[in-house]
């Protein structure tokens, strides 16, 4: 019987010990050569919706900046909904464009005259409240594309099925 005990409850005994918290996700939030960093952020609130956490980390050079963001919880799905077709548009004030990071699904919203705008990753394969958020302002996407690519993102999706 202290066995069967023993067999029900570890299982949850390990899941609270290794619950996921927003300075977990500082680990993805890598150093990018030639640019500077300031510290990573984060916050956890716990809403009657569930439980949201959210880590960032601010980047600069020159004029140009970029936000690394982790979001997990409801929140993520204001991110999460470009994910829910395959569409694709161009117009002359900007774009939403399919891409890819690292493997992971992901979404380019881009204004050409801002020169800004962000690339959602998903971190889980289903539609769902996890993405990763590169938001960026004086640059191309494709430079924005090329710097998400630097990021550990299948850590910060091992990450979040902790938190699952």
């Amino acid at each position: 019987m202290r066995k069967l005990a023993l067999i029900l409850v570890l299982p949850l005994v390990f899941s609270v010990a290794h619950a996921v918290t927003f300075t977990d996700f500082y680990a993805v939030f890598v150093d990018i050569p030639g640019w500077e960093a300031e510290s990573p952020t984060g916050q956890e609130t716990i809403m009657p919706m569930g439980k949201v956490v959210f880590a960032e980390r601010h980047y600069s050079k020159g004029d140009k900046s970029f936000t690394a963001r982790v979001v997990v919880g409801p929140v993520a799905m204001t991110f999460s909904n470009v994910f829910m077709s395959t569409i694709e548009y161009r117009n002359d004030e900007g774009m939403l464009k399919n891409a890819s990071v690292k493997g992971f699904k992901a979404k380019i919203v881009y204004n050409f005259k801002e020169r800004a705008g962000y690339v959602a990753v998903l971190l889980t394969k289903a539609v769902a409240p996890y993405v990763m958020v590169f938001e960026f302002e004086n640059m191309d996407y494709n430079e924005a594309l090329s710097l998400a690519n630097k990021f550990p993102v299948g850590r910060a999706a091992r990450l979040v099925r902790n938190f699952m």
